[in-house]
């Protein structure tokens, strides 16, 4: 499993290096989504910025690549990110 973060609802989303996806998951484990990159088939990583945390920074290992796209719901605004 690569890294997971929170968004706004509380739904976790997860790098899945092995399938090249990020995956979203309910805080009561349900599988919400699974969103495939193209071209990606090793997702590392994700992290959400941007002024209203809704743009999602994916590391793609297999490639060596950074994306970036437009995330439908916003990261979780941390505390320590103020």
């Amino acid at each position: 499993m690569g890294r997971a973060v929170p968004d706004a609802r509380g739904n976790i989303c997860v790098a899945t290096p092995i399938t090249g996806y990020i995956t979203v998951i309910a805080p009561d484990g349900t599988v919400l989504d699974q969103v495939m990159l193209p071209d990606a088939p090793i997702v590392t990583n994700i992290c959400f910025g941007g002024p209203d945390r809704r743009i999602a920074s994916i590391t793609l290992s297999g490639t060596g690549r950074l994306a970036a796209m437009e995330w439908p719901e916003p990261g979780l605004d941390l505390a320590y990110s103020r």
